[in-house]
């Protein structure tokens, strides 16, 4: 059975979710990787402050013995594989190396937008290179 909250507060920080999935608790921060490369989603767009923060929360939880998670969404048709704009944000680069280090998982998908508004999945593993 899975349990999902949205919106919780850990620390000075809020992540968009918490996931019990039969007794296991996973926190997980979503972001949206909106820039194309080639076949790259790329994020950020430009300095993220907030970005950082959610980083270095998931960082500390992950410290601290907690499962945590950031899933990049790449709403571009056609992306295979995500990586950090470092020309954005290079400190969200360094982050991210740093996080996968200590045992964050680094996940991404990419979606499609269709004309009616509603969204299609292409693909649910995006190749991650941090």
């Amino acid at each position: 059975m899975v349990k999902l909250k949205r919106d919780v507060k850990v620390g000075n920080s809020r992540l968009d979710y918490f996931l019990d999935c039969n007794g296991e608790e996973i926190l997980v921060e979503m972001k949206s990787a909106v820039l194309r490369g080639g076949d790259y989603a790329i994020y950020p767009d430009c300095p993220s402050l907030r970005g950082q923060k959610h980083i270095k929360g998931l960082m500390r939880l992950r410290e601290n013995g907690k499962r945590a998670m950031i899933v990049f969404i790449g709403a571009l048709p056609g992306v295979r594989r995500f990586k950090p704009y470092t020309q954005g944000d290079p400190k969200i680069a360094e982050l991210l190396k740093e996080a996968k280090r200590k045992g964050v998982e680094i996940e991404g998908i990419s979606i499609s937008l269709l004309r009616n508004g509603n969204a299609v999945l292409e693909n649910d593993d995006l190749v991650i290179e941090v």
